[in-house]
């Protein structure tokens, strides 16, 4: 397994392909003000910030359904706002997006 330090980021991962133990879940907040990506990396910074890890076993696979997000921003009006939104967010929140 290899560890995952951030999910937006070059080389990251989103949120549905990386592990992370159950009963971390019951330590969590889900920050739902989040609009787009972001939201991820705030679930790493907080596991991270309360001594845990995050990893991703190399044989995973996902299946994108639709395209994914990446062919969904030619197709979601005003997308780049929101992601500007979230990435001052996550910079508001931790020090770094």
């Amino acid at each position: 397994m290899d560890l995952v330090r951030g999910t937006y980021k070059d080389g990251g991962l989103a949120g549905f392909a990386f592990t992370v133990r159950g009963e971390w879940f019951d330590r969590l907040s889900f920050d739902e003000d989040f609009e787009w990506w972001f939201g991820d990396d705030d679930l790493v910074a907080q596991i991270e910030q309360l001594g845990g890890t995050t990893g991703v076993v190399r044989a995973t696979w996902v299946q994108h359904v639709d395209g994914g997000s990446q062919t969904l921003l030619q197709r979601v009006p005003d997308v780049y706002a929101g992601l500007l939104r979230d990435y001052e967010r996550m910079v508001s929140k931790w020090g770094h997006a």
